[in-house]
């Protein structure tokens, strides 16, 4: 009996401590292994805690609790982050893909979509060389590897002809995997393309343009003897020519001066290509202006026949003076070439509302519908290059460009037989009194009256031939005592040493540029005040500019014009009185 009794205690013992360990022990470990088996599967939102006594599983149960609370924060975080980057990675202008480290597509924005043309659900998760549907970029496979296997990053371009475009690859390997970025480069690799042609061919046409201009100075200098000593043989009494040579004459310097004519409007035709054509744009008078215009063309129009009319109310435009007057020159002696014996040629200004409009009309051969539309193709004479007319057919061409710097552009209206009207607008001035524009003098030099007394002239130019056509047009003014300095070493020694009433200067010279000693002279010299005319071959704008910023007296061009330069000479001296002019005589 005790024994049973003792082995029902037992029992009793042993069940109680059953259910003890069950309630107390196994029930909350079983507990705590499902909550963390639900952890380790992603619930981290699993049921509260069940209170019991045992503390020590209540801490771990909450422990667990806060344990899933930090985890799902770090979970909202991190899918924070990934939208963030997806919407970033989405809104890059880039096409951008991610492959793991078995070549599977991880993630791809739309930009790569559109570049590879499939949609994510096709490739996330597959393997990129076998969806890849871009015969291009499957060729890069060994290029992929060898940038995984080095970890170094690379960067690749590639022609897509499937989409006729150019790509550019940025690929950066990590631990994890491949990122690839993909760039469409098609319009930055055009415009690249056209700014290095365009770079090139302003550096052709600048390269044309200081050849032309170096060609310029060197045909200069010939036809500055041809003309010049031509027009001081018609001039000198002395060797006074018979009507055989005097024709001669006239033939070698209209020779000469229709060259320079050519070498002009070469020069013109090259600055408007590379646009370093000047305008100074001005108030004018246009009745001076047109009025020299038909003076100059008028012994052309006498020899043709031809009867010149101007109608001009006197109006104020807005243009360059210089261009505006080659303008109408142009077309006015194109319609003495083109006219018909005892024709005519008009030229007429009328003001309509803010605008001049220039007409130059003419009775001539007239144009057809054919020869217009090759109007202004250069050196195309329209057929006439056989006629006895001279040209280049670059006048036009010139003069069209010249028009369009100015604002406008030349509308032509001819027939065959009946003649020809070129027209052209510029914008009238904007002032309220016409008065208070300054009158443009005529630009016409014409020989002044010599009557100053004896002056000291200092000629520097190395070029004796130069030298000695200056010496002969200045043989026309007796009372001038010219010498010469062919450096700008010996220039400097001869106006230390004596005094001068005039320099003439050229700016191409063996030791440097003749400008030098313009600023010399105001810099170290003792005579600062001397008036400075520029004597040169150089006919580019920025060396006349260059020469207006120091203050010189004026420029003048080769070949030289007799006429225009004893009157730019006589000027430049009269200033002088002649009462002071003998305490020079010995200078």
């Amino acid at each position: 009996i005790f024994g049973l009794g003792y082995v029902v205690l037992f029992g009793i013992a042993i069940g109680t401590a059953w259910r003890f360990a069950q309630k107390q022990v196994i029930y909350p470990a079983q507990r705590l292994q499902q909550r963390m088996l639900k952890l380790s599967a992603g619930e981290l939102a699993p049921p509260a805690p069940q209170p019991h006594n045992n503390r020590e599983f209540l801490a771990l149960e909450y422990g667990l609790e806060d344990m899933a609370t930090r985890l799902s924060n770090r979970e909202r975080e991190r899918e924070a982050m990934l939208n963030r980057l997806s919407a970033t990675l989405e809104s890059i202008s880039d096409g951008f893909y991610l492959l793991d480290d078995h070549w599977r597509f991880a993630y791809i924005n739309q930009h790569a979509q559109d570049l590879i043309g499939l949609p994510s659900q096709a490739v996330l998760g597959q393997n990129h060389w076998e969806v890849m549907p871009l015969a291009e970029i499957l060729n890069l496979e060994n290029t992929y590897r060898e940038v995984v296997a080095s970890g170094q990053p690379r960067v690749l371009e590639l022609r897509l002809e499937s989409k006729l475009m150019a790509v550019e690859i940025h690929l950066y390997p990590s631990d994890f995997g491949l990122s690839v970025y993909c760039r469409d480069v098609t319009k930055a690799r055009q415009m690249t393309a056209e700014q290095q042609a365009r770079q090139a061919a302003e550096a052709a046409n600048q390269a044309k343009s200081e050849f032309l201009s170096r060609i310029s100075h060197e045909l200069r200098t010939p036809l500055n003897a041809i003309i010049g000593f031509a027009q001081v043989l018609k001039r000198d009494s002395v060797t006074a020519q018979n009507a055989r040579q005097h024709a001669m004459l006239e033939k070698i310097e209209s020779a000469g001066q229709h060259l320079v004519s050519m070498i002009n409007d070469i020069l013109d035709i090259s600055r408007t290509e590379v646009g370093s054509l000047s305008l100074h744009i001005r108030p004018i008078h246009t009745r001076e202006l047109t009025r020299t215009c038909l003076d100059m063309v008028a012994d052309q129009a006498k020899e043709a026949n031809l009867s010149l009319r101007v109608e001009d109310p006197d109006c104020v435009v807005m243009a360059d003076i210089t261009r505006l007057k080659q303008v109408l020159l142009n077309l006015l002696s194109n319609a003495v070439k083109y006219n018909r014996a005892e024709g005519s040629v008009h030229l007429t200004v009328v003001r309509q509302n803010q605008r001049i409009v220039f007409t130059v009309s003419d009775t001539g051969i007239g144009m057809t519908e054919n020869q217009l539309q090759h109007l202004y193709e250069p050196f195309n004479r329209l057929g006439r290059e056989s006629s006895q007319t001279p040209g280049t057919g670059i006048g036009l061409l010139i003069t069209q460009r010249l028009v369009e710097l100015m604002g406008d552009s030349l509308t032509v209206h001819s027939s065959p037989g009946q003649g020809s009207a070129f027209s052209f607008a510029l914008p009238a001035a904007a002032t309220a009194d016409s008065d208070s524009v300054p009158r443009t003098p005529s630009t016409e030099i014409t020989p002044a009256q010599a009557n100053y007394g004896p002056r000291q002239v200092l000629y520097v130019e190395d070029n004796p031939i130069n030298s000695e056509i200056m010496a002969a047009i200045l043989a026309f003014r007796p009372q001038i005592d010219i010498s010469y300095a062919a450096t700008l070493a010996e220039a400097k020694t001869a106006l230390l040493k004596h005094s001068a009433d005039l320099i003439l200067l050229d700016v191409q010279l063996p030791d440097g540029s003749g400008l030098d000693l313009v600023e010399w002279l105001h810099r170290d010299g003792n005579q600062p005040d001397i008036p400075i005319l520029v004597v040169s071959a150089d006919a580019s704008d920025e060396s006349s500019r260059s020469a207006g910023r120091l203050g010189v007296a004026g420029y003048l061009h080769k070949p030289l014009d007799v006429t225009q330069t004893l009157s730019m000479i006589d000027h430049l001296l009269e200033p002088a009185s002649s009462s002071d002019a003998s305490s020079k005589t010995g200078a």
